[in-house]
């Protein structure tokens, strides 16, 4: 899962993922025997049934993958959870991460949605709507404050 790592490569940058790039590599991984890569159009269904047909990668992909692995700074949630414990009220912050992931990582809103709007009221983005300063910290360094204040300005927290 997670083959291709999402939309981008970091949470301020432009920089986007070259999925065909990201899924010939895990492809030609000895240890890996399948791959789930998430599809929500048919473009995406064309580009990684297109890849099967030749998994060797070009020099500018390999060019790339060794530049984006240089990158610094974390994109997405580890579910470690030592967040949870910061947050004032308990709130469900890794699931939070989550549709931040589907919303800013993927472009996909609905599934945002939906994983925000799962959660128990008390345990949900309705408790960071009034909530400031957000006194959850990450000890991965991800800004969880900023996070959840995007997914409540798109409103997350309504189906």
């Amino acid at each position: 899962m997670k083959t291709q790592g999402g939309r981008r490569l970091q949470e301020q940058s432009k920089v986007e993922v070259n999925h065909e790039a990201a899924l010939k590599w895990v492809l030609n991984d000895e240890n890996v025997c399948t791959t789930i890569p998430g599809m929500t159009t048919f473009d995406q269904l064309d580009l990684n049934f297109k890849v099967m047909g030749n998994l060797k990668l070009k020099a500018s992909e390999k060019r790339e993958l060794q530049l984006a692995s240089m990158l610094k700074g974390i994109l997405y949630c580890q579910n470690c959870r030592s967040c949870v414990p910061t947050c004032s009220y308990r709130v469900e912050i890794p699931t939070l991460m989550r549709a931040y992931m589907y919303a800013e990582g993927y472009g996909n809103l609905i599934q945002a949605r939906i994983t925000a709007a799962g959660l128990p009221e008390k345990l949900g983005l309705d408790m960071c709507r009034d909530c400031s300063p957000c006194t959850a910290s990450c000890c991965k360094g991800i800004n969880i404050d900023s996070r959840l204040k995007s997914l409540v300005a798109e409103r997350l927290y309504q189906v």
